[in-house]
């Protein structure tokens, strides 16, 4: 792909702090990305903290929506994994007939994503489909539209599901 390495002669003499594990950037919701900078410890914590409260276990799928790049896509990777459940992998967009038929197949049991995802989600009509292994949706990542919270919080009352906000 046309990659290229170099290598800097300059000698890096800022040492980092000792107890930053990563750098994760933003979503940008609030105008331009920045980075967080973020520890073990923190990691940890917050992946122990959301196993509890949305009592992810062995038996629960997820399915790659959001980039593990993004706070929010490595916090599913994290928890899931940390919790032993499984996570369905796909380069398909949430737009084209393979993911949900995958998605489907694979029996997926919760759906996350952000804003720009649930307002994909409603043009696409997911009130419409039939999604019995779907146990829970999670939404982070910046304010839901107070319609679309509605929406989809009437669609998990009338078909036995959980609608989370963690924003």
């Amino acid at each position: 792909k046309n990659y290229l390495l170099l290598k800097s002669i300059k000698k890096i003499t800022k040492i980092l702090h000792k107890e930053l594990s990563i750098l994760l950037p933003t979503s940008g919701t609030t105008g331009n990305s920045k980075f967080v900078k973020i520890s073990n410890r923190n990691i940890l914590s917050n992946t122990r903290s959301i196993i509890d409260y949305l009592r992810i276990n062995k038996n629960h799928k997820s399915i790659t929506i959001l980039s593990m790049n993004y706070s929010y896509g490595m916090s599913i990777l994290n928890t899931h994994l940390s919790a032993g459940a499984k996570i369905v992998v796909t380069e398909e967009k949430i737009t084209s007939k393979p993911f949900w038929n995958l998605l489907k197949s694979s029996r997926v049991t919760s759906i996350s994503g952000v804003p720009f995802i649930y307002e994909t989600f409603d043009k696409l009509k997911i009130q419409e489909m039939d999604l019995p292994d779907i146990k829970y949706f999670t939404q982070a990542g910046g304010k839901l539209k107070k319609n679309l919270v509605i929406k989809f919080a009437n669609y998990c009352i009338k078909n036995d599901k959980e609608f989370i906000i963690m924003y």
